[in-house]
């Protein structure tokens, strides 16, 4: 059984698959395996993949149709054997001494998972993309060992929650006791298992060592995205996160950093909203309000003693009744808050202050 499992989402990478796989195979650390899960790709990256198993046993490559990286990760998480996991793009790359180090603290530290930096850089001209390059550093190396629930605390105190699933190292065995999985077809589809692999932790390490390298290019799966996709995949998210609650049955010192992420994503979609045009709102609103309603009606009791949470839910919901009395049409107003609806829900359903 290998050590580590380094699970690559491939699709249309030809260009950078070679870079991507010779970063796992120059490591200092080569007690690994490496799969391979073509999705689907229309170039020649499959190909390229099965040159790579042809010569090392280490390799597996999968080719399946494409499902879209969630599918692929999933599918990747399902054939790997390793006592830990790495999760890394086709088009990314990791430095020499990223697997010997994770491997070294996560077994010393008996941690279920290590949260780490990344360097970002743009492949092409830095003026088509509005990225913010150090958006994936981490300032902060706390030496500590902490629970999920403080270490979410923390990293949102300083600013630098990530959800990058290639900048996080897993015990597979914590991984699998809990049954993550990344959501399927919609974007954002790392959003959900992102904050759950943290909160749900009892031993965490955040260091500020930036193995992975972040590429942004032009046609990528993070610089393609449409609006209403990119919606839709944080309307669910807010729904699976409701679900997950009741599902999980949650303690109560989850509650303040759930409904959190939850008001989050609901600031998100107002956003995103609010900057389409006519003709997009019309289907955003068809779309996402059932989405929000299915998940909302879960539920998620908060206790009184949630007062930071509840604080914020109030602010959020007189922005929206701000942002309506602007509206001079009737039509056009009810249609552009619709999201005022959802935080009642939430008040009605989801913040129940218990007796």
């Amino acid at each position: 059984m290998p050590k580590v499992s380094v699970i690559v989402s491939v699709y249309n990478v030809e260009k950078y698959i070679q870079q991507c796989v010779d970063s796992v195979f120059n490591q200092t650390f080569t007690d690994f395996e490496l799969i391979l899960v073509d999705d689907g790709s229309l170039d020649s990256s499959g190909k390229i993949c099965d040159s790579y198993a042809e010569k090392d046993n280490r390799v597996r490559v999968l080719h399946i149709e494409n499902g879209g990286q969630g599918h692929a990760r999933n599918v990747g998480v399902s054939l790997a054997q390793g006592e830990f996991m790495e999760f890394l793009d086709g088009d990314d790359w990791i430095t020499p001494d990223t697997l010997e180090f994770l491997v070294n603290e996560a077994e010393s530290k008996s941690l279920d998972l290590v949260l780490f930096a990344a360097h970002s850089f743009v492949d092409g001209d830095p003026k088509e993309f509005n990225v913010i390059i150090n958006e994936y550093n981490r300032s902060h190396n706390f030496d500590v060992v902490f629970d999920g629930v403080t270490c979410y605390k923390k990293m949102m105190e300083c600013d630098e929650y990530i959800t990058q699933m290639g900048m996080r190292f897993f015990s597979a065995s914590y991984y699998r006791k809990h049954g993550f999985a990344f959501q399927e077809g919609k974007l954002h589809e790392d959003e959900v298992i992102g904050f759950l692999s943290v909160i749900l932790a009892d031993r965490v390490e955040i260091v500020d060592k930036r193995f992975y390298q972040r590429r942004y290019r032009a046609g990528s799966a993070m610089t393609s995205r449409t609006q209403i996709a990119s919606l839709r995949g944080y309307a669910t998210a807010l729904a699976d996160l409701s679900r997950a609650y009741r599902k999980r049955k949650l303690f109560d010192d989850m509650e303040e950093p759930l409904v959190e992420r939850i008001i989050i994503y609901l600031k998100r979609v107002q956003s995103i909203f609010l900057a389409s045009d006519n003709g997009e709102k019309a289907e955003i609103y068809k779309e996402t309000q059932p989405i929000l309603k299915k998940g909302l009606r879960y539920g998620v009791p908060l206790d009184k003693k949630s007062k930071m949470a509840e604080r914020n839910l109030f602010t959020y919901e007189a922005y929206l009744k701000k942002e309506r009395e602007k509206k001079k049409q009737k039509k056009k107003a009810k249609r552009d808050c619709f999201l005022l609806k959802c935080v009642r829900w939430i008040k009605r359903h989801i913040i129940k202050t218990k007796e």
